[in-house]
Formats: structure tokens, C-alpha cells, sequence
């Protein structure tokens, strides 16, 4: 699977995860801050970047979220995403998948970070978490 693919594949699932939010734009930046940053792996070839998220106002709005992951050294896997978040939401959690057809992430160790792009501001600071393969299954 090449990178084209696995950022395609990872797309059509954060969709699917953001659905039935997207039409909402009372605010477009209310204000959100992230909570943690966790990574979870199933399998060999697939991590999770599970990200919490908490919106401080009361109104509905999108915020978008740039999560990389690296192993062995370079953040060479990068995904960006807006999501909706309706008005009676104040916290999210939001997946991001990495997959691979070969096992890449069997003994490996990676770090997945998060942050918040800000259009016209300040992006957030990054988020991290660092794990190896044997300590998330």
C-alpha cells in the first residue's frame, strides 16, 4: 500500500467518523484545546490516533486536527482533518487511522502527534505520545 492509498483509506473513514456534523457552521473557531493523545494498535500494520478534544464554548463549530506519525525516526506519515462539533458537545474523541498491508509497526517504535490548525491564528502547540509495538496491544 503506498502513501497515496493509505491517506485515501484514512480519509473515507474520518468522513464516516464526522458524518451528520459537517453542516453545521454556527462559529467556525469556538475554541478547542486538546485533551490527549493516545495510540492504539489492533494489528501489525494498523495504529490508531485517538485524540480527545474539549470545545470551551456552548456553540456548534469545526475544528481541523494535522496528526503525524513516526517511526523509527522521521514524522513521515501526516493526516489533516476538519470535524464537526454540534453546540450540546463540549468533548469529542476522534480516531485516525494509519494502515499498512505489511506489518511495519510488529516491534517498532513510534510516536503520534496532534495539533490544532488555526486559520488566520496560531496553530496549537503539538500534542504527543510515544509507544512501542508491545505496549499497545
Amino acid at each position: 500500500m503506498n502513501r497515496r492509498d493509505l491517506l485515501a483509506g484514512a480519509g473515507v473513514l474520518s468522513a464516516v467518523l464526522g458524518a451528520g456534523c459537517q453542516s453545521l457552521r454556527d462559529d467556525p473557531n469556538p475554541g478547542f484545546e486538546i485533551r490527549t493523545v493516545r495510540t492504539y494498535q489492533p494489528d501489525a500494520g494498523t495504529v490508531l490516533v485517538v485524540t480527545t478534544i474539549e470545545k470551551r464554548t456552548g456553540v456548534s463549530g469545526h475544528v481541523t486536527l494535522r496528526a503525524e506519525l513516526r517511526i523509527d525516526g522521521d514524522y513521515d506519515h501526516a493526516f489533516i482533518q476538519e470535524y464537526g462539533v454540534p453546540a450540546d458537545v463540549a468533548e469529542r474523541t476522534l480516531a485516525v487511522p494509519f494502515e499498512y498491508d505489511d506489518a511495519v509497526f510488529e516491534n517498532a517504535t513510534y510516536d503520534a502527534r496532534v495539533k490544532i490548525l488555526r486559520e488566520g491564528d496560531a496553530d496549537s502547540q503539538w500534542a504527543t505520545e510515544n509507544r512501542t509495538a508491545t505496549e499497545t496491544r
